[in-house]
């Protein structure tokens, strides 16, 4: 089965679950880029990107 096949074969919660684990990489990545190093400071900026709250007003 190719990558496409799979893709097309899984529910979008599921390809939701995936975009959201690579977003959170990239957003722990840019974080740390800013220089940031305590955990905590890093959990809490981190939950203002990737939270549902977060992303709905980013959509608005």
């Amino acid at each position: 089965m190719t990558v496409l096949e799979n893709v097309k074969n899984q529910s979008g919660l599921s390809l939701a679950f995936i975009g959201d684990a690579v977003d959170e990489l990239f957003i722990r990545r840019y974080l740390l880029s800013t220089g940031l190093t305590k955990v905590n400071q890093l959990q809490r900026r981190s939950k203002e990107f990737v939270s549902a709250k977060a992303h709905a007003k980013l959509f608005r």
